[in-house]
């Protein structure tokens, strides 16, 4: 396993689909990873979750949210990468991030916002191909 490397997995689907979030452990298991899983509270925990991490890291920490595979290779790839911020597709999805000592995000900043305040206050290095999202509600019916 890669001790090196903090990846935190938010989730809050837990209930709403737990094989999803199995998968994506189980994912990052094979790849080498053992992550930590963070159960999120409420809509604002995401944002404060992301704020509490820039305090407290003290390196480069990726996020792998809760519906999302990556590639073998993948985490390697940004962890590599002599940006201090990466992503793939320019989302949470799957990057890495540089911690400032500062909020990342606004406070209360509601989950699906987090993306976009994220990349205004910080530049992301962008990274292909991109990661898959095993999210129900993204695939055909």
């Amino acid at each position: 396993m890669d001790e090196a490397a903090v990846i935190y997995v938010p989730y809050a689907n837990d209930e709403s689909e737990p094989s999803v979030l199995e998968v994506v452990e189980l994912n990052l298991n094979v790849l080498g990873f053992l992550p930590r899983m963070v159960k999120m509270q409420h809509q604002y925990s995401y944002g404060e979750f992301l704020n509490h991490l820039s305090y407290t890291e003290t390196g480069p920490f990726i996020i792998v949210e809760h519906d999302c595979i990556p590639w073998p290779g993948a985490i390697q790839q940004i962890l590599g990468c002599p940006e201090p911020n990466c992503s793939y597709g320019g989302t949470l999805q799957c990057a890495k991030i540089t911690p400032t000592g500062h909020n990342l995000v606004p406070e209360k900043t509601i989950w699906g916002h987090c993306d976009a305040r994220l990349w205004e206050g910080i530049t992301s290095h962008m990274h292909l191909p991109e990661v898959s999202n095993i999210n129900r509600s993204n695939m055909p019916r």
